[in-house]
């Protein structure tokens, strides 16, 4: 398996990853065009765009790459809402007002304990609410890509539409009772590890202060 971060230094600062396996691959939050990549994935196939959360800045490119290829959107039902509503995806705010609507047959719900494999490997979908009501986990081996729900020692923000920083608590309480070790692929900032965080990040570290009370 092959993972590469691309940012996007020059608007919002969000990762985009793409994820390869057997010449297969998937694009986890479209924010860069397709140019800036091809040399680098030119011998593979694509087979989806993954959505963490229906906020703009981590799709600014979706509409590039469904127009050159026949991928289909993997994102939560809340989501789909959002992409199609600038006010509620947040475009008319910081960009020219976005609308994308996505037909039938282009896209699939994904919820929780949802497995879809590509290549060798199983992308598994882990609802993590609290950014954001539509905001999903990806889970592909070893890595979770976390998008706005947890980053290197901090989290996302809870006071946009749909946010909710009780709900966001009990995402990351599900993040910290994980047994396994896990590298981590936020949506912006450093990649980090799940122990990491659990030791360093002061909304992860409550937790062991409440259960060893």
């Amino acid at each position: 398996m092959i993972i590469k971060k691309y940012t996007d230094f020059s608007r919002f600062g969000a990762n985009m990853y793409v994820v390869g396996s057997e010449k297969r691959a998937i694009i986890i939050d479209p924010c860069i065009s397709y140019q800036q990549i091809k040399k680098d994935w030119e011998e593979y196939s694509w087979d989806y765009i993954v959505i963490t959360h229906g906020h703009y800045d981590h799709f600014t490119c979706l509409s590039e790459y469904l127009a050159l290829f026949p991928m289909r959107v993997l994102l939560h039902k809340q989501a789909i809402e959002k992409l199609g509503n600038p006010a509620l995806n947040y475009s008319s705010f910081i960009a020219k007002p976005t609308s994308i609507k996505l037909e039938s047959g282009r896209y699939v719900t994904a919820y929780e304990g949802l497995s879809i494999p590509f290549g060798l490997e199983k992308i598994k979908i882990m609802e993590t609410p609290g950014h954001s009501n539509c905001s999903i986990s990806i889970v592909i081996q070893n890595c979770i890509f976390t998008g706005d729900t947890l980053f290197q020692n901090s989290v996302g923000r809870c006071d946009l539409f749909t946010g909710n920083s009780a709900i966001l608590k009990e995402s990351l309480r599900r993040f910290y009772h994980l047994k396994k070790e896990y590298n981590l692929y936020p949506g912006h900032d450093e990649v980090t590890t799940l122990l990491t965080e659990k030791k360093d990040n002061p909304y992860m570290r409550c937790f062991y202060e409440l259960e060893s009370k």
